[in-house]
């Protein structure tokens, strides 16, 4: 499961007409768009984009990466060098689709401690932070403590900012499925 803003604030001129076609709310001094997150829907695929590394000359004719392809290099041939950022990342080397199996848009703070724990929150314990999985198989006891929305909250205060949580945003919360191979890939084989 995953979360993303529904909507994106752009800033209103004050010649901007203030009544925009359906999809967005205007208020004072900026505007509020719809994100793209809103039109997906239940069956949608997406492709994962992600750091990567990979010798342009492995791959073959039709696009398709060897599997000596690494997300982060290759440490077996000392291969460190730096990945490209996900940003660069072609729909052609994605590993990862997502295939959608429910959206909905909800206020941040409706975030439940399962929907939290499925957007792998699930070692979060309240009053002292993140804990491995070695940790809680070590001490058992901090299964009595575990509070996924708790680490939620936290990661999403470190991604966008300390008020954006108290801000309790319009969200889409997108569950999916998820197959380890290329988005393309899967369509040829359906």
């Amino acid at each position: 499961m995953t979360r993303r803003l529904a909507w994106r604030q752009v800033v209103t001129s004050p010649t901007s007409p203030k009544n925009w076609r359906d999809g967005v709310h205007c208020c004072d001094g900026y505007t509020l768009l719809e994100t793209p997150w809103q039109r997906v829907k239940p069956g949608d695929r997406l492709w994962v984009r992600e750091n990567f590394s990979y010798d342009r000359l492995d791959v073959d004719k039709d696009g398709i990466l060897p599997p000596w392809y690494w997300a982060d290099g290759n440490p077996e041939d000392g291969d460190w060098t730096k990945p490209k950022p996900s940003i660069h990342m072609p729909r052609w080397a994605s590993r990862l689709t997502l295939t959608v199996t429910a959206t909905k848009i909800e206020r941040l703070h409706d975030i439940s401690e399962a929907d939290a724990k499925a957007e792998g929150c699930g070692l979060y314990v309240a009053g002292h932070g993140w804990i491995t999985e070695d940790e809680l198989r070590v001490d058992p006891g901090y299964s009595n403590y575990l509070a996924p929305r708790l680490g939620f909250e936290d990661i999403w205060r470190q991604l966008h900012g300390d008020d954006a949580w108290a801000a309790n945003p319009e969200v889409v919360a997108i569950s999916f499925k998820t197959s380890a191979m290329n988005i393309d890939s899967m369509e040829c084989a359906a």
